[in-house]
């Protein structure tokens, strides 16, 4: 991330593949071009590799330039139609140009909970303060929570299954709440999402992210992460292999444990065999 009239400093690394091995490409020269997010071309040079296949650059932005994202094509071929005829030896990449600020405000973001488990509510207060102390009262602010997938394992179990089986179909990402609202004259928001209505098998990680807007339009984002478990406590299965020949008996241990890996007894299962 740059700044108009700052110095931009590149480093290209090159390799190309032979007989299925990595190695430092036999073409040493190289051209660089670089367009800004107005797809203008602000730069093009020929680059010499080192015999470590790398090559070094930088160049001064102009103090006008536009703000977005650049595009940095690296080629043997000087030519655009050459490029194009030969579009594999040709790689990519990009940096971004903001006109950007020092921040004015700061933003605080807590939950009730490390843990939840799919039938609680999850409660949240997003703060925007001021560094000059000030409350942020009347501001904008925006959110999004999302669920993910996760594996989760009691910790003293070694040995044990937890969770759906590699058979089941996977849960997908889901982004299950999304809104926007004003900052209180506290300088607070406050909220709240049911996580029962979310339909997961597994257990999941949940991602809060929200961003404060003030009045010069200045954003300042942030976020926090939570495991929501499947429920109240885990089942584990140990088989005494998972490879068996016909006939061959298989011993089969069963235990009920909490996140924290606490046996929890007394609990009635159904163990079905497919």
């Amino acid at each position: 991330l740059y700044r108009p009239g700052e110095e931009v400093h590149l480093k290209t690394i090159a390799r190309e593949k032979r007989e299925g091995k990595w190695e430092i490409p036999e073409a040493k020269d190289f051209w660089i071009f670089i367009n800004n997010s107005r797809n203008e071309e602000i730069l093009k040079k020929k680059v010499n590799f080192s015999s470590y296949g790398s090559s070094s650059l930088s160049f001064v932005l102009e103090k006008d330039a536009p703000s977005g994202y650049y595009r940095i094509d690296v080629s043997p071929f000087e030519n655009e139609e050459e490029r194009r005829k030969h579009s594999e030896s040709n790689f990519q990449g990009s940096f971004r140009v903001e006109d950007f600020r020092s921040a004015n405000f700061e933003v605080k973001l807590n939950i009730d909970k490390e843990d939840y488990i799919f039938k609680d509510s999850l409660k949240a207060t997003i703060e925007g303060i001021y560094l000059f102390g000030a409350m942020m009262s009347g501001e904008g602010v925006s959110w999004k929570i999302r669920l993910n997938p996760t594996h989760f394992s009691p910790v003293g179990h070694k040995g044990y299954f937890f969770g759906p089986g590699w058979w089941e179909e996977d849960d997908k990402s889901q982004l299950i709440e999304s809104g926007e609202g004003k900052l209180d004259s506290r300088g607070r928001f406050n909220l709240e999402k049911n996580l029962e209505e979310v339909g997961f098998k597994g257990s999941a990680k949940l991602l809060l992210e929200a961003v404060v807007t003030d009045l010069t339009r200045q954003s300042i984002a942030t976020r926090t992460t939570a495991i929501v478990h499947r429920g109240e406590y885990y089942i584990g299965i140990k088989p005494s292999t998972t490879f068996a020949q016909e006939s061959q008996e298989v011993k089969i241990k069963v235990i009920t444990v909490e996140e924290e890996g606490e046996i929890t007894p007394g609990k009635e299962l159904e163990l079905r065999i497919l």
